[in-house]
């Protein structure tokens, strides 16, 4: 059985990386954890919007759970607050929750479901 996304256009539906999917409308979210609502990504912008992609130099690169587009940083459908998207990057390799950008220090909140908050 498919499951079918209310007020998606299947005729523009497409897949953008990661868990991201786009229509002529809006920008969606589709992770396992969220299904099957696929949460809009609110105030993306969808000319600017790139899905992270996994960086395969070995370099501690974000993972594609991340989204950015001129104004915001996105983790899962979220806006990561005060982000700058084009300083922001992860501090550590491996498993490290640590993020940094040109204003502030974020950290992964567990009592926030997918949600960065700064650190500093």
């Amino acid at each position: 059985m498919r499951n079918i996304l209310p007020g998606a256009d299947p005729e523009s539906f497409e897949a953008l990386g990661g868990a991201y999917y786009s229509d002529v409308y809006n920008i969606y979210y589709c992770h396992l954890t969220s299904e099957p609502t696929c949460p809009i990504v609110k105030e993306a912008d969808k000319n600017t919007f790139t899905v992270q992609k996994w960086d395969q130099t070995g370099n501690p690169g974000l993972n594609p759970d991340f989204a950015f587009d001129a104004q915001h940083v996105f983790y899962y459908e979220n806006i990561v607050e005060d982000a700058d998207p084009k300083t922001f990057h992860k501090i550590g390799s491996g498993y490290s929750e640590i993020y940094k950008d040109s204003r502030h220090t974020y950290g992964y909140s567990p009592s926030t479901r997918a949600k960065l908050v700064i650190t500093d």
